[in-house]
């Protein structure tokens, strides 16, 4: 009996361990293709896609998240072509960089609750087709908080490398920052 009970446990495992790994939720696998493609090095057709376009706001990211974006967006980093709002940030938000190289080895997990939200852990190498060893093997992080909102998952916060070794600066305090100008 111990044997088919060891066999039955044996077979069911890895089916079990896999229903405990928490999905990522869609609105941060939607920003990561996004990213990904952005950094892919193929010239896109057409305008490039925008993380916070007016569309992707509302469905994507918080109200709170939407609203300190707009009030952040009156003061863009850059003048834009058509006279509209544009960006507050002078580089992208997710890789925390200007320069880079395709993303590789990009992961996604779940570090559980953190803060009132669920914290996704994103981890990817920028700068792998770099020639200097040490810029080739570093790996980046960005840390999204995601909470539920009208029964849907929405991005509340990103997280972004700070200055120190292990430090997180959060996205939403930069935007407060900016709109304070």
């Amino acid at each position: 009996m111990k044997t088919v009970f060891l066999a039955a446990m044996l077979i069911l495992s890895p089916a079990l361990g896999h229903a405990q790994t928490p999905a990522i939720p869609a609105p941060v696998k939607e920003i990561m293709d996004v990213t990904v493609k952005a950094w892919s090095g193929v010239e896109p057709t057409g305008e490039p896609e925008d993380l916070f376009s007016a569309e992707r706001l509302t469905r994507l990211y918080s109200r709170d998240f939407a609203a300190k974006y707009t009030a952040a967006s009156k003061f863009p980093a850059y003048d834009t072509e058509n006279g509209g709002p544009g960006s507050p940030f002078d580089h992208d938000v997710i890789t925390s960089s200007q320069d880079g190289c395709p993303l590789e080895d990009v992961t996604m997990k779940s570090n559980g609750a953190v803060a009132g939200a669920e914290e996704i852990a994103v981890k990817f190498r920028l700068m792998g087709c770099s020639e200097d060893p040490v810029y080739k093997a570093a790996v980046s992080e960005v840390r999204f908080r995601v909470i539920k909102e009208e029964g849907r998952d929405v991005v509340d916060d990103i997280m972004t490398q700070g200055e120190g070794e292990g430090s997180f600066e959060s996205l939403k305090k930069s935007m407060i920052e900016i709109a304070a100008q």
